[in-house]
């Protein structure tokens, strides 16, 4: 049988805040993945105090991946690695921290009606962003202090439900707060991008709501499906833009530009299918308030009709 090969990954962990110096003595972390299974190696290792570090003995695998990451002043910082890439020198770069979300700018928000469902009054919808931490600090959430305004932010609409969050940021939860949702998970410099999908409900043939801007938006824009064509999303400054196809479906496009933080627009959408009669029959059946108001309504009416039976019957009598 024959030995599998060992190697030796080395690094460097390297400060990528300006003026920050080199972290010394810390724990460095290498995991060893096979395909589609759990870490089939974990070690680790101390950076000495110029940030190097050594992996002696590292078993070669075929198709296998590797992680290299280590935590700094409150965040995770990860480097992914291929077979061919183990012989050159790891570069782990980390950054200081910092509480002030104003580092983070919102650079695209997208809106997309992917439903309407007019039976249950519910409108589906899905929201793309792309984000940029302009700074040389990853934003690092206070989570001692929920008052304080350090972390990612996003406005929901009213009676939202089915909240879906989906991102690239390391870790970090969710937290429902005021009329939308904020992520505890750190921002570190450079490009991210996260979804979000929801439901929320509307009565009649339309709605409208304040879309708030708490990080600023560059472009925000509304995309409906042209099957949808009587949709017609209105707010002061969003204006039609031409169509785009995504995967094979024309949706039409509105957009408007440059929201300071903090900053919004009311959103109305409008023209949105009503429920057929059927339908509103149907749900004023199940409702319950329905049958508190009928039943006594019901027998109220039977009463009635029994006591005017018995006096007509006494009457012929």
């Amino acid at each position: 049988t024959q030995a599998q090969e060992m190697v030796s990954i080395s690094g460097q962990v390297i400060n990528g805040t300006e003026g920050g110096a080199i972290p010394t003595s810390l724990p460095v972390t290498l995991h060893a993945f096979a395909v589609g299974e759990r870490p089939v190696i974990t070690t680790s290792t101390t950076a000495d105090a110029a940030g190097r570090f050594r992996f002696d003995g590292v078993a070669l695998g075929e198709g296998w991946s590797y992680v290299v990451s280590v935590a700094y002043a409150g965040a995770v910082y990860s480097v992914a690695l291929a077979v061919g890439d183990l012989a050159n020198l790891v570069e782990l770069k980390v950054y200081e921290a910092t509480q002030d979300a104003g580092v983070v700018e919102v650079t695209l928000q997208v809106l997309v009606i992917t439903d309407v469902d007019a039976k249950h009054g519910q409108i589906g919808a899905m929201e793309f962003v792309r984000l940029r931490n302009t700074g040389q600090r990853a934003l690092v959430p206070d989570l001692a202090n929920l008052g304080r305004v350090s972390f990612l932010r996003f406005s929901l609409p009213p009676r939202a439900t089915a909240l879906d969050v989906q991102s690239d940021l390391p870790g970090g939860q969710v937290v429902s707060i005021g009329t939308g949702f904020a992520i505890t998970a750190p921002v570190l410099p450079g490009e991210h991008s996260l979804s979000f999908s929801y439901r929320f409900p509307y009565q009649g043939d339309g709605v409208s709501y304040r879309q708030s801007f708490l990080q600023g938006a560059h472009l925000y824009q509304v995309l409906a499906p042209e099957r949808l064509a009587l949709i017609h999303p209105s707010a002061e400054g969003l204006q039609p833009t031409p169509p785009v196809d995504l995967n094979g479906a024309v949706y039409r496009v509105w957009e408007a530009r440059d929201f300071p933080p903090g900053q919004g627009l009311v959103l109305e959408l409008k023209n949105l299918p009503r429920p057929s009669l059927l339908d509103r029959i149907e749900k004023s059946v199940s409702d319950g308030s329905f049958w508190r108001v009928s039943i006594p309504g019901f027998l109220g009416a039977a009463l009635a009709l029994l006591l005017l039976y018995g006096a007509l019957h006494r009457e012929s009598r």
